[in-house]
């Protein structure tokens, strides 16, 4: 487990490893080893032997961290066998509802038209609410500016009160505060709207961009060289697992939507993940020294 306890990733990680151990009659032991973006924790899982008794509890941060330092601790690319991604959460761009703004294209169009005067709240340099509107600016060809806040949940604050224009917020975390009002969301990260605000469009509506998502995702990778055989059997164990309403309910209640990727086509995902969060780190001088 590379992130704290608690988190999204480390509850989906322990639901499914409970599963697992009911299920195949061995213990899966929970070893909590966070720190530096998730980076310690990855780094020892890339060093053990590949035979599948040592997983990671992956998540996004894992394709963004090591560019972040100066010398990489291993790549997410080559040093990972992918196993599975089991949950998706969506991000969601949300402004004040006493904003001015009433679509993404309103907060485009004021960029346009005062250039690296619309700011925006995010969790910290390199973390996903930062680099994914990011993302935005360079689709769009402006500069919106972002503002690092040392907890997320003041920069919601601030984006509700006005003194930054908009976030970009796990949707869990701001889903609340649209439904009571407080938020105004403008469009949504998954790649099909959601059940729970169906009149906000995604952002590959907003943005004209077919396939443009932006979510927080969860799973399991093993050391680079877990056999094929180890892969399948434990693909095959999760997907026993999930077919449990009261284990997708326990990941559901965190936030996360059931989204399974295995193997050669979740490899492919981190793969390409990781060079463009690569291109990204690298362009916006954002690696420590």
């Amino acid at each position: 487990m590379p992130f704290a306890g608690g988190s999204g990733s480390d509850v989906v990680a322990r639901v499914i490893g409970e599963a697992l151990s009911a299920q195949m009659g061995v213990p899966v032991l929970a070893e909590l080893r966070e720190g530096a973006g998730g980076v310690i924790g990855a780094a020892a899982v890339a060093k053990a032997p590949p035979d599948g008794y040592t997983l990671l509890s992956a998540a996004t941060p894992m394709t963004v961290a090591p560019y972040l330092a100066r010398e990489l601790p291993f790549d997410p690319s080559r040093d990972f066998s992918a196993i599975v991604r089991i949950s998706i959460i969506p991000l969601v761009v949300v402004t004040g509802a006493k904003s001015p703004y009433k679509t993404l294209a309103d907060l485009i169009g004021a960029a346009r038209k005062n250039p690296r005067n619309v700011n925006y709240a995010t969790g910290g340099k390199g973390s996903p609410s930062h680099l994914e509107v990011e993302l935005i600016n360079r689709v769009a060809g402006v500069e919106m500016r972002d503002i690092p806040y040392k907890s997320f949940g003041q920069g919601l604050t601030d984006t509700i009160g006005g003194q930054v224009e908009f976030a970009m917020a796990s949707l869990p975390l701001s889903q609340g505060q649209i439904q009571s009002g407080a938020l105004r969301a403008l469009a949504v990260g998954s790649l099909t709207r959601v059940t729970s605000l169906p009149e906000v469009p995604t952002l590959a509506e907003a943005l004209g961009r077919p396939g443009h998502e932006a979510t927080v995702w969860y799973g399991l990778a093993g050391p680079a060289g877990t056999p094929t055989e180890v892969i399948g059997r434990l693909n095959t164990e999760i997907d026993k697992a999930l077919a449990s309403p009261s284990v997708r309910d326990r990941i559901e209640k965190v936030g996360g939507l059931i989204s399974v990727v295995k193997g050669a086509a979740f490899d492919k995902q981190i793969r390409s993940e990781s060079e463009r969060w690569a291109g990204i780190v690298k362009e916006l001088r954002l690696q420590s020294n």
